[in-house]
């Protein structure tokens, strides 16, 4: 059970209070978007409204989730982004012309991107082959050896982008028939199928020897 009230000091009536818990709705320009949320805050009987980490923290998660949604990319998939390229924070922020410290607030998660960061990662997760359009633009600022490391690391872009169609055709094939009697009723999940896959031959080895 949620609770209703919170003992906290209030700088209008000078003192501790019993303050309520009460839900309102609210407009919030976060990270450029505008967004209607129900939140719970705190009230003193005074009318004044105090400050209370828990809620407030509450209201950030709330923020974010729907901000996610909106955008499209989770902020656990930032490091998922950059990891399939196989580049370092550096050079990959480089390649983006941001500064490392940006990729390091963004991987941690002190700090949520802006809409034009997120729509840039989005547009990387969803078509791994345009960081080359992005380091086309950048390249002049890399020095030779550094532009060999690259040039090597983004040689497998086609495969990543061979991968996740193949990917995007399993999950749009199965969701055709998911729950169904040809799927046994169940949901799609890859890596079973993947397992599945890998498993097979290996047993067909050992039957033939």
């Amino acid at each position: 059970m949620l609770e209703s009230t919170r003992t906290k000091y209030c700088d209008n009536c000078r003192c501790d209070v019993e303050a309520k818990i009460v839900e309102r709705n609210s407009t919030y320009t976060f990270k450029g978007e505008t967004f209607e949320i129900n939140e719970r805050v705190l009230i003193c009987s005074c009318g004044e409204e105090l400050y209370d980490e828990v809620l407030d923290s509450e209201t950030m998660k709330i923020l974010t989730r729907m901000y996610e949604e909106r955008i499209g990319l989770s902020l656990k998939d930032i490091k998922t982004i950059r990891n399939q390229y196989g580049l370092s924070m550096e050079l990959f922020a480089r390649i983006l012309g941001w500064s490392k410290s940006t990729i390091v607030r963004y991987e941690t998660g002190k700090y949520i991107p802006d809409s034009s960061h997120m729509t840039i990662l989005k547009r990387l997760k969803d078509h791994p082959e345009v960081i080359d359009e992005y380091y086309k633009l950048n390249k002049h600022k890399f020095n030779e050896k550094e532009q060999e490391k690259i040039n090597k690391k983004l040689s497998n872009t086609d495969e990543i982008k061979v991968e996740k169609s193949l990917v995007d055709t399993l999950n749009v094939n199965y969701k055709l028939n998911e729950k169904t009697i040809e799927s046994g009723y169940s949901s799609f999940n890859l890596n079973k199928l993947i397992n599945m896959v890998l498993f097979l031959p290996k047993r067909v080895f050992k039957k033939t020897n």
